[in-house]
């Protein structure tokens, strides 16, 4: 259950003295879905908002229901306690529980279910539902504790949104930056982004696009097990949005935008900073703006370490160690928990890598989230 694995994680950051070490967790899911009738009070369109009161059985209204299941079967499943009775809000409390038994510092929290938004038929049920959780965000969750730093959601299907989004919550204290879901069919480079990316860069705001599985994205229909769909979906959303955004030529548009790609894992890093490069070798007339190889681009880039791929054999932690490399990984990644997820990662996951040495450790525990953030040590 829950209490024994962070009680193993506990134990885990006792035996290398991490507690010593500052840690930002770069992507902790929390769970909105507990307060969702908190959250549906901040819905602006009266009619929206009814129906978010009036959920069907088994799933908050608005919400699409989940395709497939994150469940393994046959091995022992977690489940969400409630914090013993408080003054404190109980998604914090839920929250600063995690975090204390992971050796985490300050994390910096994205939604869990409304993830799925970017490929809701209706658009402005996300664009709603997005003014709706960061209202929820700044009013109930961000007061109440300086280590909690939210994304904010950005409802990208509909750019327009986005501006007045970063108008309204750009410069609201204790905001980590705001977050694209990834699995939605909008290309990043539409000149109608533009604005919205402007107004990031001018603000000194982080940008992160926070990958996620859909078993019904076009190439992933055709497999028939999640492994598959998780495998591969999260990644191909991840690389198309960085392809279009690096070839586009927006990084010399917008040089000091920082990016930050989430929750996809780091074996797909090596790959398209081969196979970009190759191709425009080739193709250098198709990316006029670029003044660099794709890879270089890349590498100005920040990259959270969830799911850390290492499956503990020689070959694979060699592989892991040439993608550390090719992204620099000391300067340039951050760890990430991805808790609750079932395929979470502990900070250990990461302190135990034989091919880092202490400087580069703490940096991906926690010092350059320090620094990209703006983060307080000691918050």
């Amino acid at each position: 259950m829950t209490e024994d694995i962070l009680g193993k994680a506990r134990l885990q950051a006792i035996e290398r003295g991490l507690d010593d070490v500052y840690i930002v967790d770069a992507d902790a899911h929390h769970y909105e879905l507990d307060s969702w009738a908190e959250v549906v009070e901040y819905i602006p369109d009266p009619i929206v908002r009814n129906t978010g009161r009036n959920p069907r059985p088994g799933r908050p209204g608005l919400l699409p229901p989940p395709l497939g299941t994150t469940d393994t079967v046959g091995r022992l499943m977690r489940h969400r306690p409630a914090p013993p009775p408080s003054d404190v809000h109980p998604n914090i409390a839920k929250t600063l529980g995690h975090m204390d038994a992971l050796g985490v510092d300050v994390s910096l929290v994205v939604p869990s279910l409304i993830q799925f938004l970017g490929l809701h038929p209706q658009p402005d049920t996300e664009v709603n539902l997005a003014f709706a959780y960061n209202q929820w965000l700044v009013e109930k969750i961000i007061p109440g504790d300086p280590r909690i730093r939210p994304f904010l959601y950005l409802p990208f299907n509909t750019p327009d949104a986005c501006v007045k989004v970063i108008d309204r919550f750009g410069d609201m204290p204790g905001v980590a930056g705001f977050m694209v879901a990834s699995a939605r069919y909008r290309s990043v480079h539409d000149n109608a982004y533009m604005r919205t990316y402007a107004m990031m860069q001018e603000r000194r705001l982080t940008l992160a696009f926070h990958a996620a599985h859909h078993w019904q994205e076009r190439p992933t229909d055709l497999t028939n097990r999640f492994l598959s769909v998780y495998a591969m979906s999260g990644a191909q959303f991840n690389m198309l949005h960085m392809t279009n955004w690096i070839v586009s030529g927006l990084p010399e548009r917008f040089p000091k935008l920082n990016l930050v790609w989430m929750e996809a894992g780091l074996a797909w890093l090596a790959y398209l900073m081969r196979r970009l490069d190759f191709t425009y070798a080739m193709r250098t007339s198709e990316a006029p703006a670029l003044k660099r190889r794709p890879s270089d681009y890349m590498r100005d880039m920040y990259f959270t370490s969830h799911p850390i791929e290492a499956t503990g054999d020689e070959a694979g932690m060699e592989d892991l160690e040439h993608i550390f490399k090719r992204i620099d990984a000391p300067n340039r990644l951050m760890w990430a928990s991805g808790f609750p997820q079932w395929n979470f990662d502990t900070p250990s996951a990461l302190w135990d890598l034989p091919f880092l040495d202490d400087a580069a450790k703490r940096n991906i525990l926690g010092g350059t989230a320090k620094k990209l953030f703006e983060l307080d040590q000691n918050p």
